[in-house]
């Protein structure tokens, strides 16, 4: 006997929820869950991402990568991914970062703001969600560029505006 099919009630559905086209399967439409599209609007079209741009990605998990991915779709100059874990990078790669950097073992303010010759990333964008990962993406940024919060916090962040306010 097969598994059947689960019903499921979703709330306000004709605001969310989209019907899959006629012959797409399970496989293509997986990314359309939640990260992907989060990652393209609160990361890549509120970070106003624009052909040549320096992003820089703090989170190579899961919501890191669609930001990876939606990112390429505006020419980005160089995208460079940041994370802890080597095995996020390389998957950072695969989906076309063009630097990745292991924060753990580099500086990656240091290292973003020699490829960029002192002035630091065009757009930031934190996708892991926690004061650390936020305020490394504040110092990331260079005067007049865009921080972008994909990841959900669970306790207060700091803005540094004494050293975003004039550099």
């Amino acid at each position: 006997m097969g598994i059947g099919r689960a019903q499921l009630r979703v709330p306000f559905a004709g605001n969310s929820t989209y019907k899959v086209p006629e012959g797409l399967t399970d496989e293509q439409v997986l990314f359309l869950a939640d990260m992907l599209p989060t990652s393209y609007e609160i990361g890549i079209l509120n970070g106003a991402v624009a052909p040549g741009d320096t992003v820089a990605i703090v989170g190579a998990g899961p919501i890191g990568l669609a930001a990876i991915l939606t990112a390429k779709l505006y020419t980005p100059g160089r995208i460079v991914a940041i994370d802890l874990a080597d095995s996020r990078l390389e998957s950072a790669r695969r989906c076309g970062a063009d630097v990745t950097i292991n924060n753990g073992t580099e500086d990656p303010v240091a290292a973003v703001m020699e490829m960029t010759d002192g002035l630091g990333a065009d757009v930031a964008l934190e996708a892991v969600g926690v004061p650390a990962t936020f305020e490394l993406a504040t110092d990331l940024i260079r005067p007049g560029g865009h921080v972008a919060n994909i990841g959900a916090h669970g306790e207060p962040v700091h803005l540094h505006l004494e050293k975003l306010w004039i550099p």
